[in-house]
C-alpha cells in the first residue's frame, strides 16, 4: 500500500523557477509537514528531493551536488565522511536516471555508518532533480 505526494517545489538555491513534483511512498512511512521529506520511522530510510544546476545526468561527477557541504542533506544535520557514486544508468522512463550509490554517514555519537541508496534524476528546464 502506498501514500502519494504531491506539491510544488522551489528549484536551486538563488533560483525563481518552480516545478511540479509527485511520488509514491509506503504508507506507513511519515511525511514531514512543510518539507519533501518522508520517513521511516523503524529504520530511519529518509526520501528527499534535491535540486541543483542542471549537469550531465550521465556523469558521474554530477551528483557529487548530492553531498555537498552546503546542500540539503548536509545541512538538515547529517553529516557525510565520504560517498561514492556506484553507477548511473537508464531510468524506468526517457529522461530519467537511476543513480546507485554508497556513503559513510556520521551518527551523533561519531560513529560511522556504512550505507548504500538509489536515486532517480531527471532535467526540468536548468534544473536537475534528484
Amino acid at each position: 500500500r502506498t501514500s502519494r505526494y504531491e506539491d510544488t517545489i522551489l528549484g536551486p538555491r538563488g533560483s525563481k523557477s518552480t516545478v511540479a513534483i509527485a511520488f509514491d511512498y509506503p504508507s506507513t512511512w511519515t511525511a514531514f509537514k512543510n518539507s519533501v521529506d518522508v520517513i521511516d520511522g523503524n529504520t530511519g530510510t529518509v526520501a528527499t528531493v534535491v535540486a541543483a544546476p542542471a549537469g550531465d545526468l550521465d556523469s558521474k561527477a554530477f551528483y557529487n551536488c548530492i553531498f555537498s557541504p552546503d546542500g540539503k542533506i548536509q545541512r538538515a544535520g547529517t553529516p557525510i565522511d565520504e560517498f561514492k557514486v556506484l553507477s548511473v544508468r537508464d531510468g524506468v522512463l526517457p529522461g530519467y536516471k537511476e543513480v546507485a550509490f554508497k556513503f559513510t554517514a556520521v551518527s551523533p555519537n561519531s560513529r560511522l555508518i556504512d550505507r548504500r541508496a538509489v536515486a532517480t534524476a531527471t532535467k526540468v528546464g536548468d534544473t536537475a532533480y534528484i
